[in-house]
């Protein structure tokens, strides 16, 4: 051991101490060149089939030098294969100090090798093998993708849920069959007894440190069920990564605690109690679900508990297996509506191309009777015609590339919780000069095909090359969630008035609100810090669905887009897009898209946004 180790032992112990408390992860630390050690520490669901995978690596450092390390996945590429290229990031570890490395990976498949290939500046490339998949499908598999703590038994569960499920789908359909039309039919079609033996749950051998702080590590998840005693030895980080998830869509249930914990649910909402007779309680948490019951273990879990556990955790996925061509893709998220290809244009270079460079050529040589100039003039008129096409695509669409962004968001006014369902498309003339900038907190799903894709992670995830193909539009679903401050204000009423004051980031093209008194107020164009008295036009239609639940179920659309941009076109056209908000709560359709990012800002871009919020103030 060196000198400084001996006379500085106290930063090396920590961060032992912190290693070994996360010393859940499947993978044992291994040695790299240099004399550094590597452990990798992603939890990741043993059937991947949508959402991101956080990979976490941690990279010692017990020598008395600074390494830089780049770490990059896949470490081996296959020539020519379409999916994930690269997504790597450089990080420098200090003497006796340990560095984290978190490369999100979005669902596609590696071009490549399942491993993380390493560099230690000034030594040779190696290779590690990596505890997670390499490949994401949307149809591989008709089994839940469940994580238990370390409390609980995954094997125990699995043997309940194969005790609860029929022998047989109920529906009749073959075990593979996925024609599905609805959530319900898809439940009755996978949840049997021969689904539940493939079941694989991971269970999260660490505590405390050990487990991940953003959401995005759960994403790939269905569910998770917490033992209490866990939960309380959780993070604060790490409960609200796990909060975060919930509101995004995901489920979370706590075994062994009466109650959901506080701030677990939304401001004016209680949980209920589903199972009549059962210790089981459950919340809508934004687009998830969250529940406790009072047992600790699965071998006390009744039937009841487990079958709507089960088929939460598949109403959770159903959404994921949507299958798109190129027209319904363009249909749902418009990214080229504006864009228009002049066919008749070409067709008239096109034909005066043939016959200049065809006859024309052939009478003009035989006048001039010079045959042989035809070798080069043929060639000579191909090349001006192509230089006339490309100067008049360039001149006629030019070289900004459009963006469409939509999305609809739950907004949480008191506990400034905002989650967001979004939608992204692109269409480039040419090729992106700087790719995509996305967040962290980001989960980006491309649903258009990926060549030879690069992201390089740091303080954001850069999508450097391979996602956007020049002259072809690309597709991505987004989802967000995440503490804001943007609000409508509201001063309550008097005299059936009441004052609002637009701080949502964006122009609100309709806006209508429900009191606490149940009386509706609407208005329009209202702009960015602009105060206006709204006059009410009387009390809330007696059972009209609530806007805010409402819009819960575009979580649930199969459609690439969510279906967003049609309910947002009907609702400010005050079709029957835009339900009635409760009381409380109010819905606005808003000219532009700020709780989702532009990933081209910075950029000229021809851009077009539209988002739909629900909000609790």
């Amino acid at each position: 051991m060196s000198d400084y180790l001996i006379r500085n032992p106290l930063p090396l112990k920590q961060a032992l101490a912190v290693v070994f408390a996360a010393g859940w992860a499947a993978a044992q630390g291994s040695t790299l060149p240099g004399g550094l050690t590597f452990t990798d520490l992603t939890l990741s669901p043993n059937v991947w089939a949508h959402g991101a995978v956080e990979r976490r690596f941690v990279i010692e450092n017990p020598t008395p030098q600074t390494h830089t390390v780049t770490l990059e996945i896949p470490g081996r590429t296959y020539s020519g294969s379409a999916g994930l290229n690269s997504l790597a990031e450089t990080v420098v570890v200090g003497p006796g100090t340990r560095a984290e490395v978190s490369l999100i990976q979005p669902p596609v498949g590696l071009a490549g090798s399942g491993t993380v290939g390493i560099r230690v500046r000034g030594k040779p490339r190696v290779e590690q093998p990596t505890s997670s998949p390499s490949f994401e499908t949307y149809r591989g598999s008709e089994t839940p993708s469940v994580l238990v703590s370390k409390g609980l038994s995954a094997e125990g569960l699995k043997t309940r849920l194969i005790e609860c499920a029929p022998a047989a789908s109920s529906s009749g359909h073959s075990r593979h069959s996925m024609s599905v039309t609805s959530v319900e039919t898809y439940i009755g079609q996978c949840f049997t007894r021969a689904n539940m033996d493939d079941l694989k749950p991971v269970r999260f051998e660490g505590e405390g440190a050990g487990w991940p702080r953003n959401w995005l590590a759960f994403s790939a998840f269905d569910g998770c069920v917490i033992a209490a005693a866990d939960y309380e030895k959780m993070p604060a980080e790490a409960r609200e990564a796990l909060r975060a998830y919930v509101a995004a869509g995901g489920r979370v249930t706590f075994a062994g605690l009466k109650e959901i914990p506080e701030g677990w649910t939304e401001t004016g909402s209680r949980a209920d109690r589903p199972l009549e007779g059962e210790t089981y309680v459950e919340a809508a948490y934004g687009f998830g679900v969250v529940s406790a019951t009072v047992h600790g273990e699965f071998t006390a879990f009744t039937s009841k508990t487990l079958v709507r556990l089960c088929s939460s955790w598949y109403a959770a996925r159903h959404p994921k297996f949507f299958r798109d061509n190129a027209g319904s893709l363009i249909t749902e998220i418009p990214v080229t509506a504006n864009i228009h290809v002049p066919v008749n244009r070409f067709l008239l270079i096109l034909l005066a191309f043939v016959l200049i460079a065809g006859p024309g050529a052939v009478i003009f040589t035989g006048r001039a009777n010079r045959r042989i100039w035809l070798l080069a003039l043929v060639p000579a008129i191909s090349i001006l015609f192509s230089a006339a096409i490309l100067v008049y695509a360039l001149v006629s669409e030019g070289i900004t590339p459009a963006l469409r962004r939509q999305a609809v968001t739950l907004l949480d006014q008191p506990r400034r919780r905002a989650v967001t369902l979004g939608a992204l498309g692109i269409y480039a003339p040419t090729s992106l000069r700087d790719g995509l900038h996305f967040d962290r907190g980001t989960e980006v799903s491309p649903i258009s095909n990926v060549q030879g894709g690069q992201i390089e992670s740091g303080q954001y995830q850069h999508f450097v090359s391979g996602w956007v193909t020049p002259r072809l539009p690309s597709f991505f679903r987004l989802r967000r969630s995440e503490e804001r401050v943007e609000r409508l204000l509201v001063e309550e009423p008097r005299d059936g008035k009441t004052e609002v004051v637009n701080a949502l980031g964006a122009p609100i093209l309709r806006l209508r609100l429900c009191d606490r008194e149940g009386r509706i107020y609407e208005t329009r164009d209202l702009k960015p810090g602009e105060k206006r008295v709204l006059v009410s036009e009387g009390p809330r239609t007696a059972g009209a669905p609530p806007a805010y639940e409402g819009l819960r179920s575009v979580a649930a659309s199969p459609l690439p887009g969510w279906g967003l941009a049609e309910r947002a076109e009907r609702a400010e056209k005050q079709l029957d897009g835009l339900d009635e908000p409760g009381p409380g709560t109010y819905v606005a359709v808003l000219d532009g898209c700020p709780f989702l990012e532009n990933p081209l800002a910075g950029f000229r871009a021809k851009e077009t946004a539209r988002a739909l919020v629900a909000g609790k103030y």
